[in-house]
């Protein structure tokens, strides 16, 4: 599917976007996230006996000086550690639509510039692409290779959105790390509530970020009279409609109250979904990523 070429000033845009995890991660390799594990370079975390904790180079001399046994005190840190950052990329039908935007553009975009974001931190970048069949072809691990905005970007280059339903979304999840990672689920969210119920439990082990592609060609559709000739974007199947102001405001009032019905789920999850229309608006995406979403 025809896509526009990336350009420098694109991947610059995602440069400084950082994610913020929800909770503390665990994490072997140093990173920049507050972790379950104790070591240097993180926030304080209490104190402990010398003996329990062998470095004298982090001995509490007050804490031990007021001791009336005697016993020497240090302090102990959080580590930071890495994480992992997977963007789960739904490749069903609908997101091969075109109205304001592509919707295919919009994903190449969006996830190669995030990838491009990862590599300029510590962290690790994984890709999935899944549709009706999850391809293994189209799985990338996670990793810091120095090519990893190009290898993404021809990744999702290399799918062809098609088919419909959740089956794909869900069986992604043994494709996931076990750890618990950062996984961004980028959909158009067409689905019905009962599947969109089950893909984000079958996800809830990971810390979820829902980035939501809509377009306005669909939410607030043009209310001037004509033939549309228009097809089902999972579907694909074809028919013919005459718009008329009323038909448009029945679509545009659908398409909120589905939302609505949507973002109750989502909190239901405990999760905040970011909503991206037509065109990516980076300080927004910078600020839902930094926050870390509800609890954080």
């Amino acid at each position: 599917m025809d896509r526009s070429p990336l350009t420098d000033d694109v991947l610059d845009a995602f440069a400084d976007i950082a994610l913020a995890t929800r909770g503390r991660v665990f994490g072997l390799r140093p990173g920049g996230h507050a972790s379950l594990s104790h070591g240097a370079g993180g926030a304080h975390a209490g104190l402990a006996p010398l003996l329990a904790d062998p470095d004298p180079r982090r001995i509490d001399l007050r804490a031990t000086l007021r001791d009336p046994f005697g016993t020497v005190w240090v302090r102990r840190q959080r580590q930071l550690a890495e994480i992992d950052v997977i963007a789960l990329v739904d490749c069903s039908g609908s997101m091969g639509f075109h109205g304001r935007a592509s919707r295919p553009e919009l994903v190449q975009h969006l996830v190669t510039g995030l990838a491009h974001a990862a590599s300029r931190s510590s962290d690790r970048f994984g890709l999935v692409l899944a549709g009706a069949d999850l391809r293994e072809p189209l799985c990338l691990p996670p990793s810091r290779r120095r090519d990893l905005a190009a290898t993404v970007c021809a990744r999702i280059n290399a799918a062809t959105p098609r088919g419909h339903g959740v089956d794909g979304m869900i069986a992604a999840r043994d494709h996931l790390p076990g750890r618990r990672s950062v996984v961004l689920l980028v959909s158009d969210f067409a689905w019905p509530d009962r599947d969109l119920h089950r893909v984000l439990e079958a996800l809830s082990h990971h810390d979820l970020r829902p980035l939501i592609l809509g377009d306005s060609a669909l939410d607030s559709p043009d209310p001037r009279p004509g033939l549309l000739d228009l097809a089902d974007l999972e579907t694909g199947r074809r028919r013919m409609v005459l718009m008329r102001p009323r038909l448009a405001a029945d679509w545009a009032r659908a398409a909120r109250a589905r939302r609505q019905r949507q973002d109750r789920i989502f909190a239901v999850h405990g999760l905040e979904p970011l909503l991206i229309r037509d065109q990516i608006d980076t300080d927004a995406l910078f600020d839902h990523l930094g926050s870390g979403g509800p609890g954080s």
